[in-house]
């Protein structure tokens, strides 16, 4: 028995270091907004915490107005987080940490099933250690709730637990729609093709299993098109559906410009590829040969290689023939890209250059944690528009106008900070159209906005205020505060310089740019 236990023990050991390290790496300072804000979080953080206040767990709502986008489990979750740990943005991003962080345990997982635990490790860890996985892990976001969910599905499938995958499937339809059982089919039909199985599906319980997707995740569906009606059967097959399969602009356009239109995105995905998986995607090349030579050779660890292969390309084959083309769906890539790239430095490391092999992995390391530290620190420097709204109170009803005035301010953004639903004021056009461009702003902002008797205020950055505010309208608003957002023009001679220099206002100035909060209202309280 103590030897059982003992057993039961070791295996479990490395999974909880793994996580315990990974939630910690994922959850630093996750509280704080920084640069790392994506403005669909709002979506999420304001929708799930309207949908507790309101009792309504049908409808996700954001500003009074329903949001069909996606299905509602990820609100459900954030909800159900705020109501036991309370509502901040820490608590609202440990869903997506959680989530990354397991899927970094079935890296080391999927590794030491088909490889051997070094391999498990060096995945586990590449995981840890990549922008964007970093990222997600730390954004209110599904993305990282969909990865667990899809690599969860396929270990399950693998090791012959169908029905427990059958279930994660109808949970991740609720995530993320159909997507959510297709892909995961996908990818294991090309897997047992490829090592042979011709009957692809046979011992899955396909049809059973479909049933039980159908039971888990219809019944919300048939509930919102009851509530809702056709303005949501149109979103849900017009906008959601059709759209995105085909990225079909309906009503305008002819055929053949949609097919030049694809023939144009198909390399879409491989500049970000390249990106997303930094510093790790330097060896990406090397990894997918290697990969490929140890599948010809048939050996120990060919159905390792086979899976990791087929499911990296089978993914990036399926998003890149989907009309509408978005850089979060790479992540789901993240899972094969650290087996190869793991199973390419052990290799490596087993063939006598450990020196290269370990030069590499601590050179990764350094950059990417020296990275991820510089751009915290620089979001503590710049403050962003946080600074405007930290402890300070302006008396925003219900009934004034909140605007942007600048594309370069996010609008979900300003929202967080204003608890107000905020509209864009500010058109911005090919630089061919500059002119017209800035005439439609100048009228937008005089007389659209501040041309009305309605109490309005304004976000927009000090240069279009000097540039498309009359001095009329100037005379009569009230500069409420100034903050900063970051600016990402800046060019690396001009870094370059700066850095020589060693002047630390010169250096902040390249990242970041002047904002102004301007409000037409006499009655406004700081």
């Amino acid at each position: 028995m103590c030897v059982k236990i003992g057993v039961i023990m070791k295996r479990f050991v490395i999974p909880i270091i793994l996580f315990a390290i990974s939630l910690a790496v994922f959850t630093f300072q996750s509280s704080d907004i920084g640069l790392e804000f994506k403005g669909d979080e709002n979506f999420y953080v304001q929708s799930s915490r309207q949908m507790m206040a309101s009792g309504d767990w049908v409808t996700p709502y954001y500003f009074k107005k329903p949001r069909f986008e996606k299905p509602p489990l990820y609100y459900w979750i954030v909800s159900s987080f705020y109501k036991t740990f309370g509502m901040n943005w820490g608590v609202a991003r440990l869903p997506s940490a959680i989530s990354m962080s397991l899927v970094v345990v079935l890296a080391y997982l999927f590794g030491l099933r088909f490889f051997n635990r070094d391999t498990g490790l060096l995945a586990a860890l590449i995981m840890i250690s990549t922008i964007a996985t970093f990222r997600y892990a730390r954004l209110v976001l599904p993305e990282s709730f969909s990865l667990l969910l899809l690599c969860a599905t396929i270990y399950l499938m693998l090791k012959g637990s169908f029905l427990p995958a059958y279930i994660l499937m109808g949970l991740a339809v609720l995530v993320k729609g159909p997507v959510g059982m297709i892909l995961p089919l996908f990818i294991i039909a090309g897997y047992k093709y490829s090592i042979g199985e011709k009957k692809i599906f046979e011992g899955m319980g396909l049809l059973r299993g479909l049933l039980v997707v159908l039971l888990i995740s219809l019944p919300w569906f048939l509930i919102m098109i009851n509530i809702h009606g056709k303005v949501y059967i149109d979103h849900v097959f017009l906008r959601e559906t059709i759209q995105r399969i085909g990225n079909f602009d309906l009503g305008s356009g002819s055929f053949l410009k949609m097919v030049l239109k694809f023939f144009k995105s198909i390399f879409y995905f491989l500049p970000v590829i390249f990106i997303f998986f930094l510093p790790h995607s330097l060896l990406v090349i090397h990894a997918v040969k290697e990969t490929s030579d140890t599948i010809s050779q048939k050996g120990r660890y060919s159905r390792g290689a086979i899976l990791s292969f087929v499911w990296f390309f089978a993914t990036l084959i399926f998003f890149t023939f989907l009309g509408e083309k978005h850089r979060h769906y790479m992540l789901l890539l993240s899972l094969p890209f650290s087996i190869m790239v793991g199973s390419y430095l052990y290799g490596l490391y087993s063939s006598k250059r450990r020196k290269i092999a370990l030069s590499i992995l601590i050179s990764f390391l350094l950059f990417f944690f020296i990275f991820e530290a510089a751009k915290l620190v620089m979001a503590k420097e710049i403050g962003g528009i946080a600074t405007i709204f930290a402890g300070k109170s302006y008396n925003i009803e219900e009934e004034d106008l909140v605007g942007i005035g600048s594309h370069r301010i996010v609008a979900q953004e300003a929202e967080v900070y204003t608890g107000h639903a905020v509209e864009r004021f500010y058109y911005k056009w090919p630089p061919e159209m500059q002119e017209e461009c800035d005439k439609e702003n100048r009228i937008a902002l005089n007389n659209t906005l501040f041309g009305t008797k309605q109490d309005a205020f304004l976000l927009i950055s000090r240069r279009d205020y000097e540039k498309y505010a009359t001095e009329a309208n100037k005379k009569r608003l009230t500069i409420i505060d100034k903050g900063y957002m970051y600016s990402k023009g800046a060019a690396i001679s001009d870094v370059l310089n700066t850095l020589r220099r060693l002047d630390r206002e010169a250096i902040l100035d390249l990242f970041r740019e002047e904002v102004y909060f301007v409000t037409n209202k006499d009655d406004y309280v700081i």
